[in-house]
C-alpha cells in the first residue's frame, strides 16, 4: 500500500490569523497562542492585509479587529 502525505496520528497545525492594527494587541495574542499551542501564525496590520493574509493562510480561525484602517472588520 503507498503512504499517505498526512499520518492520521499527528494532529494538523492549526492555522490563525490575528487581525489588529495595534501591535501592541497582535503581539500579546500571538505570544499567548505560541506559548499554548503549535498553531501557525499569520499577522495582518490593517483590513486590506486582512484580506490577503486570509487568501494566503487559509487560516482555520481569525481574530478581527474591528476598528481598522484601510477596512474595517464588517467590511472585511
Amino acid at each position: 500500500a503507498g503512504m499517505s502525505e498526512t499520518d492520521p496520528a499527528e494532529p494538523r497545525v492549526l492555522r490563525v490569523l490575528i487581525a489588529d492594527d495595534d501591535f501592541g494587541s497582535r503581539q500579546l495574542l500571538s505570544r499567548l497562542l505560541n506559548q499554548f499551542t503549535r498553531a501557525q501564525i499569520c499577522e495582518a496590520r490593517d483590513g486590506r492585509e486582512a484580506v490577503e493574509q486570509f487568501r494566503l493562510c487559509s487560516p482555520d480561525i481569525t481574530f478581527l479587529d474591528i476598528d481598522m484602517p484601510e477596512r474595517d472588520g464588517l467590511d472585511v
